[in-house]
């Protein structure tokens, strides 16, 4: 009798063991799919997020004030660093000249500004802003002085 109750015992215990290993392995298997399903999902979650700020309807009355025709005073936009001879006729055509107007841009220009010049975030990552209204207001900033020393040059 002893006997068949340690038997019994010995196959309960195997059983137990068996059922645990199975159910750690099964655990295992659906809370990583499970978590595999969160991460996608909050990875589909940025990236559409991502798609919306990017494709953020650009309206024409973000566009900055600019002149009809051009000045006979015109700055050379090139001392801004960031801006170089093709951004620079870029903005000429969009009827933008001077320091002046570029110091004066809203949130809502920078915005028009770069999908204009298609280099999204330029005008940001550059602070076109800051220095031009450092130059309108006749101040240097480190790049034009490099510019004005010849350090900087533009190839025809």
């Amino acid at each position: 009798m002893l006997y068949l109750l340690f038997q019994t015992a010995l196959w309960l215990f195997i059983a137990l063991f068996v059922g645990i290993v199975i159910g750690w392995y099964l655990r295992g298997f659906f809370v990583s799919q499970t978590e595999n399903e969160v991460q996608a999902t909050a990875v589909d979650d940025a990236k559409s997020a991502r798609l919306d700020s990017e494709t953020e309807v650009v309206s024409d009355d973000w566009r900055p004030l600019g002149l009809a025709q051009r000045p006979e005073n015109v700055d050379d936009l090139k001392r801004i660093k960031g801006i170089g001879k093709v951004i620079e006729g870029t903005l000429h055509e969009l009827g933008i000249y001077t320091f002046k107007q570029i110091s004066s841009f809203t949130p809502d220009n920078v915005k028009w500004v770069n999908e204009h010049i298609s280099f999204p975030g330029r005008v940001e990552r550059e602070g076109w802003v800051e220095q031009a209204k450092a130059l309108a207001d006749g101040k240097e900033t480190d790049f034009s002085v490099k510019v004005d020393q010849g350090k900087i040059v533009y190839n025809n």
